[in-house]
Formats: C-alpha cells, structure tokens, sequence
C-alpha cells in the first residue's frame, strides 16, 4: 500500500485518514496488494479473522477510497481490489481533529513498516541466497536544511517512483517493501538559514558522517 506524504493540493479529511488507524485494515490492504482482487471470505483466510469481519473492514475502507469492488459477487464473496489512489497527508496547518488522526494513522502505519522489518529479520537466514545478497538498509546522519532536506526527499521520489509506477508482477518478482524517511534528530531546530549560517554561506563545517549501511 502506497503511503505518500508529499504535499499536496488537498489532503484527506481527518476521519478519511483515520481510517487507517487500523491494524487489520493495513494488514487487509496488504493482502489485497499481493493477492486481489479478494473477496472477504477469502481476505479472512489470509489475515486469520472471521469474513465477517473482513466484510466490515473492506466496506470501511471502501467507504473512504482506499478499495473499490473489482466486479462480480455479491455479499461476502463480492471481490474487491485496491483502488488507484496514493495517500499523503501533512500536519502542516491542520486543525487539532486532523492532526489527532494523522497520528493516529501514522502509528498504525509505523507499527506496520516495523512487523514488515521483523518478518523480514526472521525470514532472511533461511531466504534463498539472491534475496538475502540484494536486499538493502541504508542509515545516514549528516546536516542539512529544510530546503535541502526537500532536495533529498523529491530525488529519493522520483527515484522509486520511476522503478514502481506502472509495475505489475512478472516471473522471478516477489513483493519488496521500498521505505525511506529523513528528519531532523538534533536537539536544535532553527526556523531557516540565516545569512550567517553556514550553509548558505558556502562554510558548511566538515564533519565525518555516522554512516550505516547493511544488506
């Protein structure tokens, strides 16, 4: 399920974000993208709760744009797929009833991306050998501006994006989890670079970067 958080022109309202406050509800758009169109009954079977249940999430969801009925069936056996949409929300001047569910939803989906890193760990000892020797982490701890923090942000965008738009499954593939952030971790937040800062004065101190990266 893409999650994107770039501004926008719009962005949903709170209780449309809120609806993926919901473990099952992620853990539902997951399977929809690797296995739908799906109906309920057999969503349940992959997520381990009732179709009943499963019923009510995917109305839920579909409620709110995040799935769409893919044709045929009616009830609990009607299939449903991912819709085409991409999800971005900002706390940028957002009211307190928005900010809540950003929250809220970012928890969840946090929560989320952290079960995938843990599944991962557990399987990667007994993967074949190609999956193990090409998968990556990358962690880097340098400084920047807000503005260059954007550069970085639109470069790693436009990078993925260009693998995974318009991609659909062929042989040899299996599903990747492709996540990158970057915030500021430093105890000192200033609101812009200021003509004596030094970089916009071009004298950046030199400093090694704690640099980690893994495969």
């Amino acid at each position: 399920m893409p999650i994107d958080e770039r501004p926008a022109a719009a962005s949903p309202d709170a209780r449309t974000i809120r609806a993926l406050a919901h473990p099952l509800r992620l853990r539902i758009l997951d399977v929809l993208g690797e296995f739908g169109p799906l109906s309920a009954t057999q969503v349940s079977e992959h997520v381990d709760e009732s179709p009943q249940s499963c019923s009510f999430h995917l109305r839920t969801l579909a409620r709110y744009g995040y799935v769409e009925d893919a044709g045929g069936g009616q009830g609990r056996n009607r299939p449903w797929k991912l819709s085409n949409r991409t999800t971005y929300w900002s706390p940028v001047g957002a009211d307190a009833e928005t900010t809540a569910a950003i929250a809220a939803a970012q928890a969840a989906v946090d929560a989320a991306h952290q079960e995938h890193v843990r599944t991962w760990r557990r399987r990667a000892p007994t993967a074949p050998s190609v999956w193990q020797q090409s998968n990556f982490e990358m962690s880097f701890d340098t400084w920047l501006t807000p503005d260059e923090m954007r550069q970085v942000s639109a470069g790693i965008s436009a990078a993925i994006r260009s693998v995974v738009e318009g991609r659909t499954k062929q042989p040899g593939q299996a599903r990747v989890l492709l996540h990158a952030s970057g915030f500021p971790i430093g105890e000192e937040l200033p609101e812009a670079a200021g003509p004596e800062d030094p970089a916009e004065s071009g004298q950046a101190q030199q400093r090694d970067p704690s640099n980690v990266e893994g495969t």
